[in-house]
């Protein structure tokens, strides 16, 4: 009798280990290390190329960045874009970015939010500037591909 409760206090014990380290509170399934990796290049990379502009090749620039868009998303970019044209692109003016830092603060089997900390650095033949960004990046798996969903500066 003895060996029957240990038996089922280690299994039990064995349970609750697994489902504390791969578990959400909510019950929903930790996304595996390689998810999680997938998910903050993608973030990082759209931070890189929004900032990684050149006023000589505006539309290799739209295509690079919608690239890494959901299809609502891409929709709302060549909306805001169109109007970035309208206004006039500088042409020698380029734009590089560096990212400082990242990390996830939400993240399920199927979508995730990333803390996106980057420079950017504009030059033109006026002169240059840098930036200091931070964004929250909202991201969608579609068909098994981390895209960004949408991105929010943070003050």
């Amino acid at each position: 009798m003895i060996i029957v409760l240990t038996v089922i206090l280690v299994a039990g014990a064995a349970v609750l280990t697994y489902r504390s380290f791969n578990v959400t509170s909510s019950g929903v399934p930790v996304p595996s290390e390689d998810e999680q990796h997938k998910a903050v290049a993608t973030a990082e990379q759209f931070a890189l190329r929004v900032d990684g502009f050149n006023g000589d090749d505006p539309e290799a620039y739209r295509k690079s960045v919608t690239s890494l868009l959901t299809t609502k998303y891409k929709a709302d970019f060549d909306k805001q874009f169109e109007q970035i044209q309208k206004l006039g692109i500088q042409k020698g003016q380029k734009g590089q970015g560096t990212v400082l830092a990242s990390g996830i603060t939400d993240m399920d089997a199927d979508s995730a939010t990333v803390l996106v900390v980057h420079d950017n650095t504009v030059t033109s033949s006026t002169g240059s500037g840098k930036q200091h960004s931070r964004w929250t990046i909202e991201l969608d798996k579609v068909g098994g591909r981390w895209l960004v969903d949408d991105f929010t500066p943070v003050s």
